[in-house]
């Protein structure tokens, strides 16, 4: 079942490429494609490789909330999960790895975040950026994790 999220995450990562070039030029959503390539191959990697399942993934959430304000904040999935990913990384020694992962999928979730919700213009730039941390990301996951070899 999981299966289909990782080969999402690889067709997004295609989707990506080919939304950012002529004759299409869909920056936004190009960059939207390179970002969920990388957190729907997170999502799978901690789901299938590291044995979490999404009810652990919502206790976990629920675990480190905190009070702000006099209010409840969780973590987002999204932050959570590439912090749960981060952490492993890290405790598997691959200490380069993990920066460089933590680097390139943070510059994307705001690249991300600019294209999705902020009134500015997106330029190629911006997504041959986006593509470039994505792929940056997968490297690693690929390396570390070989999601997408079975």
């Amino acid at each position: 079942m999981w299966r289909l999220l990782r080969d999402k995450a690889i067709t997004n990562l295609d989707a990506a490429l080919i939304l950012k070039e002529q004759p299409n030029r869909h920056h936004c959503s190009s960059i939207h494609c390179s970002y969920y390539s990388c957190f729907q191959a997170i999502k799978y990697i901690i789901i299938s490789d590291l044995g979490l399942s999404d009810a652990d993934i919502i206790n976990n959430r629920e675990k480190e909330s905190y009070v702000f304000n006099g209010k409840i904040v969780k973590p987002s999935e999204h932050d959570y999960l590439i912090t749960f990913l981060h952490k492993n990384i890290i405790n598997l020694k691959e200490l380069k790895d993990a920066q460089t992962f933590s680097e390139n999928i943070n510059k994307l979730k705001s690249l991300r975040n600019n294209s999705d919700y902020k009134p500015i213009l997106i330029e190629k730039d911006k997504s041959d950026n986006a593509l470039n941390y994505a792929e940056e990301v997968h490297k690693i996951l690929r390396r570390i994790y070989k999601y997408d070899q079975n």
